[in-house]
């Protein structure tokens, strides 16, 4: 994920850094190869429990099992971009979790909010949710660790 949301960032003229604290904090963890804490790809939280899967295969697998089960609150990928709230974010689940896909998505969005809130710490709030406790959440660490990935 950290290529891609660095791509994004340039792309976009997100602040350096900045979506890759998003990133860690929507769907961080300890990347098993390098032993780094960094965005996962094959990441899923629905139903209030947050699944890192090995493959992209695994993850999709996952998502279609949910959807079928009728959840419809899924948050996916590097950027944990959520599929009821952005239904034409995608055109498939293949691409949703495409990891340079997903990060663009999510860069668009952030600017947008930081257009409609004016600054990028309140567009990082708002990234995650507009309704102000989880905003306020997200808001301190992304705003506080957008050094470096």
């Amino acid at each position: 994920c950290r290529a891609a949301i660095a791509t994004a960032e340039r792309e976009r003229g997100v602040p350096a850094g900045l979506l890759q604290a998003i990133g860690r904090v929507e769907s961080g963890r300890r990347d098993p190869a390098s032993g780094r804490f960094a965005p996962w790809p094959w990441t899923i939280n629905a139903e209030g429990r947050g699944m890192f899967f090995p493959t992209r295969e695994a993850a999709i697998a996952e998502v279609r099992q949910l959807q079928v089960r009728g959840v419809r609150l899924i948050d996916i990928g590097c950027m944990q971009v959520n599929l009821h709230h952005h239904p034409n974010a995608f055109p498939s689940l293949e691409q949703a979790f495409d990891p340079l896909a997903n990060a663009r998505y999510a860069a668009q969005f952030l600017t947008e909010l930081r257009t409609a809130s004016g600054d990028w710490a309140r567009a990082a709030g708002h990234y995650h949710s507009q309704t102000p406790e989880p905003g306020r959440t997200l808001s301190a660490p992304a705003c506080c660790r957008p050094g470096p990935a």
